[in-house]
């Protein structure tokens, strides 16, 4: 292992722990559709009231959440790139907002994918901007 790529290298933790390097008012940043993280959904919804002003961007959301019907309030809110069947109707009712309308600078928590390692895999990362 190269000593760049043993840097890098983070220890893998549950979700749970994730939820613990989001800080108030961030921007989540999340993939579309088949890779919407599932998992670490799960665990913001059950720690969503101990969150503060947190917004999940996604471009399409294909499974419906409580968070989307506004169930955590200002705590944890979603705003969509693209209205998906899912989307659409939260989306009429105000409980999400459209990237145009919600919008905001500020820290921003990622889970995207990150370049190719040399043994041509992906990793996910969870970084502050």
């Amino acid at each position: 292992m190269t000593e760049l790529t043993s840097r890098s290298m983070v220890a893998a933790s549950d979700a749970d722990g994730v939820v613990d390097h989001i800080s108030a008012n961030c921007d989540i940043i999340v993939p579309l559709a088949n890779g919407e993280p599932a998992t670490l959904f799960d665990a913001i919804e059950r720690h969503a009231e101990s969150l503060s002003g947190v917004r999940v961007h996604q471009m399409h959301a294909l499974r419906d959440r409580p968070y989307l019907h506004g169930v955590h309030g200002d705590h944890l809110r979603h705003v969509s790139y693209f209205l998906s069947h899912v989307t659409r109707p939260c989306f009429h009712a105000g409980t999400i907002g459209a990237h145009s309308r919600w919008g905001r600078s500020g820290c921003t928590t990622s889970s995207t994918k990150t370049p190719r390692s040399n043994c041509g895999r992906f990793g996910t990362s969870t970084t502050p901007a």
